[in-house]
């Protein structure tokens, strides 16, 4: 079963006075593993299903605590924290929106 982009599994029961029916289902949230910042300012991100993205961050450079990323040298330092990219000042982008707002690459 497939919910959205994340692999679903849960595990609940259905009764019925005819038959039982079990389901086991697990949602597993897609990660950043591998980034790397490109001097266009977009990010080739590697996630944790094996597909490669391209985001492009532009797009917000004009809103609140992105102003900073403007700067190519700042921008390209970057670390991965808590399955997503982040800069030294703690801006994020959720993995979510990297996944969803991105260009597939394979």
């Amino acid at each position: 079963m497939l919910l959205n982009r994340h692999n679903a599994v849960a595990e609940f029961t259905i009764h019925d006075s005819r038959f039982t029916i079990n389901y086991d289902i697990k949602i597993v949230m897609t990660k950043v593993i591998e980034a790397k910042a490109n001097d266009d300012l977009t990010l080739d991100l590697k996630f944790s299903d094996g597909s490669l993205r391209r985001f492009d961050v532009k797009p917000y450079l004009d809103k609140g605590v992105f102003r900073e990323l403007k700067d190519v040298t700042y921008f390209k330092n970057i670390t991965i924290a808590y399955g997503t990219v982040q800069w030294p000042n703690e801006q994020d982008i959720s993995p979510d929106t990297l996944y969803i707002e991105s260009e597939l690459l394979n």
